[in-house]
């Protein structure tokens, strides 16, 4: 499913940022679990890995022409085309998991 997410929105799931993101999510855990098992004052470590997270992290633009609300509409109209030329099937009437599972054809 990454791979598609990749390919359908590009700019939201750069792959290296993403793993760059789980693999500061996973060392936030860990030194959280740590501390815990070692009954040690672990808030300085996480605060350094959260601030680190939430530098990877870009806003999104809800404001100006290619803000995000538009980028989504754009995109499910054109995952909507694809899959009612694929089948006989209304994608506007569809449940979510129906779509998904249409899209993931």
């Amino acid at each position: 499913m990454d791979a598609d997410l990749e390919t359908f929105f590009p700019a939201r799931f750069d792959s290296a940022a993403m793993k760059e993101y789980y693999s500061q999510l996973k060392s936030r855990t860990l030194t959280i679990l740590d501390g815990i098992v070692k009954d040690e004052d672990f808030r300085q470590q996480v605060d350094e890995i959260d601030w680190m997270m939430i530098q990877l992290s870009k806003p999104v633009s809800f404001s100006g022409v290619e803000n995000a609300e538009i980028e989504h509409i754009r995109t499910f109209e054109q995952l909507s085309y694809m899959i009612s030329t694929d089948s006989s099937l209304n994608p506007k009437l569809m449940t979510v998991i129906e779509f998904s599972t249409l899209w993931k054809r």
